[in-house]
């Protein structure tokens, strides 16, 4: 039987680095939005991260894109 792959969450994470640690690396913040509609394209994931990072003080460090799958036994 072939595996079946459906879609069960997609989340969009803002980076952001916020200053330096003690050490003088980097301190990188992560935001996390869940319930990301599904059919958004990755144009509309990436403008949505960049509007939400430019209200930040911080420097925005990327845009990410998790999505979650679940698999099962096809028929």
């Amino acid at each position: 039987m072939a595996a079946e792959k459906a879609r069960i969450d997609t989340k969009l994470q803002i980076v952001m680095t916020a200053g330096e640690t003690e050490a003088g690396k980097p301190a990188v913040k992560t935001f996390t939005f869940s319930r990301i509609r599904g059919t958004a394209s990755d144009d509309e994931l990436l403008a949505a991260g960049q509007a939400l990072g430019s209200l930040s003080a911080n420097e925005l460090d990327g845009v990410k894109v998790q999505e979650v799958y679940s698999l099962t036994e096809g028929l």
